[in-house]
């Protein structure tokens, strides 16, 4: 009965959700043997035994309560399943990782510090349970931004667009969206809301995210706001060498390329730069088109084409300048 029990009790072919059942009912098999080969083997009376296994079983409720109370709320969740092995879980309470292992007492959890977390099933079945893993992998970021006040709120939420926008880590769709939280004379406030493939990559999106919002904000002519318990050398100190810097230098300073060549090889350079501008659907390079100058984007994002007729001879075709587009070669 117990084989057969173990080759048939199978959960949609998940044989480790099964494992507590098929556990308890042979448990439950067993013991019934045995009171039935007590009684119909050595022709004992089972009458007394019960009564006596009775008064035993209350006294190791009663013990046992904790223990009992963990294996019953660990069939709950097996049975229930708001998570599997290999899910990334969050526990109320400031337990997160991915499941490793669900048995009788315990979940064992792997942190993202690669510590193993045993959180009691009881407490998992009382709190609160964030399945980041079901039903996507897809997995969404909120962060706050604050930039100096003198920034008006559009040209900073467009300015926080194309930095999201430039960031490969960060999907497309669902559409990230950037929205105004607060206004004061000091700073505007903003929350960006963006959506990355695997939670894993978290880290990496949020540094990459950082560091576009900063050069985005450099380019631009936007400064962060200062914080508001704390001190910050003002953006108008006549010391501050940024601010006798123009745009096309300041752009210069972003680009790694140049980042080898003195501060005054900068100024020769930028001093021949010439600004010009394109909108949504301009296409700045045709296919076989050599270049004679360099392209440098101070602002916006640039979508790379790459047209099946001229794939063998070049790398890149058309260079349509689409905010809401992003490929490469």
């Amino acid at each position: 009965m117990v084989a057969l029990i173990r080759s048939v009790v199978v959960f949609e072919h998940r044989r480790h959700e099964g494992k507590l059942i098929q556990d308890l009912l042979s448990a439950l098999i067993y013991l019934a043997a045995a009171f039935a080969v007590i009684a119909y083997v050595f022709d004992l009376p089972v009458q007394g035994l019960l009564a006596t296994s009775g008064v035993i079983a209350i006294v190791l409720v009663f013990a046992l309560q904790s223990t009992l109370n963990d294996v019953f709320s660990g069939l709950v969740l097996s049975l229930s399943r708001p998570y599997r092995p290999g899910d990334w879980i969050n526990i109320e309470g400031g337990t997160e990782g991915q499941v490793i292992e669900m048995n009788w007492r315990a979940t064992h959890v792997l942190t993202p510090r690669l510590d193993l977390a045993i959180v009691p099933n009881s407490t998992i079945a009382k709190s609160k349970i964030l399945n980041v893993s079901f039903p996507s992998s897809i997995h969404g970021i909120t962060l706050s931004v604050q930039l100096d006040s003198r920034t008006p709120p559009a040209n900073g939420t467009n300015l926080l667009e194309l930095a999201i926008l430039n960031s490969r880590s960060i999907l497309t769709i669902p559409r990230p969206t950037v929205r105004v939280v607060s206004i004061d004379a000091a700073q505007t406030g903003y929350e960006l809301t963006f959506f990355i493939e695997q939670l894993s990559s978290a880290t990496q999106a949020q540094n990459e995210l950082f560091d576009l919002i900063f050069r985005h904000a450099t380019a631009g002519g936007a400064q962060l706001a200062a914080p508001k318990n704390g001190s910050y050398q003002s953006p108008q100190s006549p010391g501050d060498e940024a601010l006798k810097k123009t745009g096309p230098e300041i752009v210069l300073d972003l680009v790694p390329i140049f980042s080898s060549l003195m501060p005054s090889e900068r100024a020769v350079i930028a001093a021949k730069l010439k600004q010009t501008s394109y909108e949504t659907g301009d296409t700045l390079v045709e296919p076989e088109t050599v270049l004679q100058s360099l392209f440098i984007v101070g602002n916006g994002i640039l979508s790379v084409t790459l047209q099946k007729s001229v794939a063998r001879q070049n790398c890149c075709g058309l260079v349509r300048a689409i905010p809401s587009e992003r490929s490469g070669c």
